[in-house]
């Protein structure tokens, strides 16, 4: 694959400079697969790394709430989490519970559902009950392995 520079294109254009090397220069799809799996994994770990999300607080200080430039704009959020966890509400915890339970009996439900051959009719309630719809997709799945094994 050719070199691409991301700093004079917009990522609509660099996806098109990609295809134009699949379509045009037969770019191995194995190579734009590493490319894709590269990308995705630096930008999770840079999103998740402690030290670098302390230096861009610190670096917003600068600017402060908005930061401008070089084509892109970023903005130093806060939100709250909160953890209901070390309420003591016993209330709160009754729901969980219920909420917990209910999850359980609807996978459950999704189990009998997925084994309908065919329509049939609920001999409590007379309602007729389908099988789901089932749509098939086809993807790939991208994992990154030791140069030395491919």
């Amino acid at each position: 694959m050719k070199s691409i520079s991301i700093y004079s294109k917009t990522p609509a254009a660099i996806v098109e400079d990609v295809l134009q090397g699949v379509r045009e220069n037969g770019t191995d799809v194995r190579d734009l697969f590493r490319l894709m799996k590269y990308l995705e994994e630096v930008h999770k770990l840079l999103k998740s790394n402690k030290e670098l999300q302390e230096y861009i607080i610190d670096e917003m200080g600068k600017y402060g709430k908005v930061a401008t430039g070089r084509g892109v704009e970023v903005e130093h959020v806060s939100r709250a989490n909160y953890d209901f966890t070390v309420c003591g509400d016993s209330e709160w915890d009754k729901l969980q519970d219920e909420l917990s339970l209910l999850k359980g009996k609807i996978k459950e439900r999704e189990r009998f559902l997925k084994s309908l051959k065919k329509s049939m009719a609920d001999p409590e309630t007379g309602e007729v009950i389908s099988p789901p719809a089932v749509k098939w997709v086809d993807y790939y799945k991208i994992k990154l392995v030791d140069e030395t094994e491919s």
